[in-house]
């Protein structure tokens, strides 16, 4: 039996984002314990091999160190083996120096950091709870602690964004020690936060023709800094594009573990 890719998701968040409509909780310490065993005693039950492993969220960094202990260990355990793509997905606020040490003791290889933006102006606005400095020191400590595969998540067309603060952001992004960036223009989902607000007019999104100005300055400035877009919304330094990411694009199979994950196994 060929591997599958391995998603798992964690959907506890300190505070819900203004623009995220992915599946999460708020984050309570019991619940988050009951719902690690449950994940855990599923990864002891898979029996088959897997190419990749993905934790997503929500904020999987928000869980207390002996969950997330629990968590990996369980993960690299069963699956036990050099060489295979093990990303954990992190918000600067809740990323520690023991946390990171834990990533790499129980064989975490990758990390994806859901930076956002270096303005504090934007952040508040999008509704994250880390700051522009937070977020650099998150990116600059996961590198000292020896993460070499590091992704940080970017957006763009924010309410009020120029086109020079656009040009600002991703200045700053290649500046920094990271192999991937994945970049989104902010969509507005219905059940939001942000949504709401557009609906009330109490936030005006940019319109599209400003949006695809902003793609097209990205699109031409991380492959001129050496990320190469590989993917719709990824771009990767050589070597460093995102196995996980791959897998969907190819229409591999995965398995999806946790609250709100889908797999795909036999063409279902």
């Amino acid at each position: 039996m060929p591997p599958a890719a391995l998603y798992i998701h964690i959907p506890f968040c300190k505070r819900k984002c203004a623009y995220c409509d992915f599946y999460s909780v708020a984050y309570d310490r019991s619940l988050a314990g009951a719902y690690i065993g449950v994940i855990c005693g599923q990864i002891e039950k898979l029996e088959r091999p897997v190419s990749t492993i993905f934790i997503g969220g929500g904020t999987p960094t928000a869980l207390e160190t002996a969950d997330m202990k629990r968590l990996l260990r369980s993960a690299s355990r069963k699956f036990a083996g050099s060489g295979r793509e093990f990303t954990i997905e992190a918000n600067p606020e809740s990323l520690s120096g023991e946390k990171l040490s834990l990533f790499s003791d129980e064989g975490v290889n990758r990390l994806s950091i859901g930076v956002q933006s270096f303005s504090d102006v934007k952040l508040k606005r999008l509704g994250r709870i880390h700051n522009a400095k937070k977020a650099i020191d998150a990116v600059t400590l996961s590198k000292k602690k020896g993460f070499d595969n590091l992704n940080i998540d970017l957006i763009f067309g924010a309410p009020g964004e120029t086109l020079e603060d656009c040009s600002a952001e991703f200045a700053r992004a290649v500046k920094l020690p990271v192999t991937h960036i994945s970049c989104y223009c902010l969509t507005y989902e219905k059940g939001t936060p942000l949504f709401d607000a557009k609906k009330r007019g109490k936030v005006v999104p940019a319109d599209e023709d400003h949006s695809a100005g902003m793609y097209s300055l990205v699109m031409e400035y991380l492959p001129r800094h050496g990320f190469k877009h590989y993917e719709v919304s990824n771009f990767a330094k050589k070597g460093f594009e995102c196995a996980h990411n791959l897998n969907y694009w190819r229409n591999d199979e995965y398995i999806g573990l946790g609250a709100s994950a889908v797999s795909y196994i036999d063409g279902v």
